[in-house]
């Protein structure tokens, strides 16, 4: 039986969060012992961990990690020691735990990344930035989510065509519907429904594109469309969207956060489109939830993982990048045209085939076992 280490910096309410949960649901337990260690004693993913999974906590001072890293990195030796491959399962801070883990154990490691890391780093510091591309240049073994992930991450360490582009692998995340099956009370949102609902899922962070969304709604229902807006999700941001929706008397009136949701897809399924105004995606698994409901889909077209679910007039439409007004006319175009969506309905489920856990667990199991193969030689 394989030993398999995943490390995440703690379980809040991001998609990298809920993919490895999803991944870890849907491996096969009679092959893999698996152990999940959390770095920081934080997020509200805990009741997703699955059974038969060994959880360890690096530290409960998440308010104070710094003061807390060798204790960390003492309890992660400990854990790692005694299994096969690590992983670090997220961007940074993970991925650099598990680096340093991986050479003090000479335990085979992999580095996923789940978002256009390109994009990502923009805001970093230059030492962060530095220390970064030491660490990942470094790494053998790296998952990414999309073709475009992949492309992200080349043209972010400028590697040459001398670096071993087959060490940078596309496995698509699981779309798993056993994490739906949580009954949600949908009386205490009533006000919500009141009108025909749009809606918009993820983190409320600039990269999510949200106050874009907003600035569009809000040309909708000044263009006198009865329509509300519902997003689904927690972050950062919400001061700063609240306002942008109060400036326009649009919040709890017209624009609706209630936070973060455990399972949108009742919220979907009584919507009349989905929207994704990202700046930027790694892949965008809440398209494929609204694929799953039938609910049409509008996203931005950032030449990131979205491109590879969404074919514009296909199966869905795509809108500018950041572009208010071309948002207004793609979703003022669905909201006047029945067959126009009930064709998107059908055509966005022919997508899920792509991202059932069989397929993407194969391709894990496959990468597991060469590094298995590769540890045996050394």
């Amino acid at each position: 039986m394989k030993k398999i280490l995943f490390i995440l910096s703690n379980l809040n309410l991001g998609g990298a969060e809920r993919v490895t949960l999803n991944l870890i649901r849907n491996l096969d337990k009679s092959k893999y012992e698996i152990t999940l260690f959390i770095i920081e004693n934080k997020g509200q993913l805990w009741d997703e961990i699955p059974e038969n999974v060994k959880l360890v906590v690096g530290s409960n001072k998440f308010k104070r990690i710094r003061y807390s890293i060798f204790k960390i990195f003492k309890k992660l030796y400990m854990e790692a020691k005694n299994c096969d491959i690590i992983i670090g399962a997220s961007e940074f801070i993970p991925t650099y735990f598990a680096y340093f883990i991986s050479k003090l154990t000479k335990k085979p490691m992999i580095g996923w990344i789940h978002t256009l890391i390109d994009e990502q780093t923009k805001l970093m510091g230059r030492k962060e930035l530095l220390f970064s591309k030491i660490i990942y240049r470094r790494i053998k073994n790296i998952v990414v989510p999309s073709n475009f992930a992949k492309e992200s991450f080349i043209k972010w360490l400028k590697l040459s065509d001398k670096y071993n582009k087959q060490n940078i692998k596309v496995i698509y995340n699981i779309f798993d519907t056993q994490i739906y099956k949580k009954n949600i009370n949908l009386d205490r949102y009533k006000k919500i429904f009141e009108r025909p609902l749009l809606i918009s899922i993820g983190r409320l962070e600039y990269s999510k594109g949200f106050d874009i969304l907003i600035k569009a709604f809000s040309i909708l229902v000044k263009k006198n469309y009865e329509y509300n807006l519902v997003i689904l999700g927690e972050g950062s941001e919400r001061e700063k969207l609240e306002k942008l929706a109060i400036e326009n008397n649009l919040l709890n009136n017209y624009i609706f956060l209630p936070g973060f949701i455990n399972n949108p897809l009742p919220f979907l399924k009584k919507s009349e489109i989905f929207i994704l105004p990202s700046r930027y995606e790694g892949l965008g698994m809440v398209i494929l939830e609204a694929f799953y409901t039938g609910t049409p889909v509008i996203a931005a077209n950032n030449q990131s993982g979205v491109n590879e679910l969404l074919k514009d007039n296909e199966n869905g439409l795509l809108f500018q990048n950041e572009d208010v007004n071309d948002l207004v006319d793609k979703i003022t175009l669905l909201i006047m045209n029945k067959d126009l969506r009930d064709n998107y309905k059908n055509r966005g489920k022919e997508v899920l085939n792509n991202f059932m856990y069989s397929k993407i667990v194969r391709h894990w199991e496959e990468l597991f076992d060469r590094l298995m193969v590769t540890k045996k030689r050394k």
